[in-house]
């Protein structure tokens, strides 16, 4: 009678311990599940919208290191805007919209404020519509010195493409 009863309870051991196991396997999936249908879809976005913001501090130090705003900005050619807009169509992957605004200090010696220095549009997108309707925009502000001591601010806004023809 004994070994019987001892059998009997060496099997519930081993299906309690086979219970024990599929729930722990169950409750894993169930948790992994859960975890890709509810994920935030701003966390994803911000990461884009920091690889945006990285994208054009390093494209303006490009610019800056290279001498390219120092050729156009700096000796003030007839036609600085198209320029640069030619050197960001090339710097910049084409499933990005940049808008890009150059100010201009007023006075270097007591740069207290500053003036909007472009007159034509630094831009890819044909209205400014790409930059209302983008979930993901971001823009970076670098500060540039020229040679002849004028301060300019240059303001790279970058807009996730692929929302139609802007």
């Amino acid at each position: 009678m004994t070994m019987r009863r001892r059998a009997r309870r060496a099997r519930r051991g081993q299906f309690r311990i086979i219970e024990a196991a599929i729930s722990a396997v169950i409750i894993f999936v169930t948790l992994v599940t859960i975890d890709q249908f509810t994920r935030i879809p701003r966390l994803i976005m911000t990461g884009r919208s920091g690889s945006l913001r990285t994208t054009a501090y390093n494209t303006l130090y490009r610019m800056a290191d290279t001498g390219i705003l120092e050729n156009t900005l700096g000796i003030g050619s007839a036609d600085w805007e198209g320029n640069l807009k030619i050197v960001l169509d090339s710097l910049l992957p084409t499933t990005v919209y940049f808008n890009m605004t150059v100010y201009a200090f007023s006075n270097a010696a007591q740069p207290t404020y500053y003036v909007a220095y472009n007159k034509r549009m630094i831009s890819n997108s044909l209205s400014q519509e790409a930059f209302t309707k983008t979930p993901e925009i971001s823009s970076a502000e670098f500060l540039y010195v020229a040679r002849n001591s004028k301060i300019y601010l240059l303001r790279l806004q970058l807009a996730e493409g692929g929302v139609g023809s802007y």
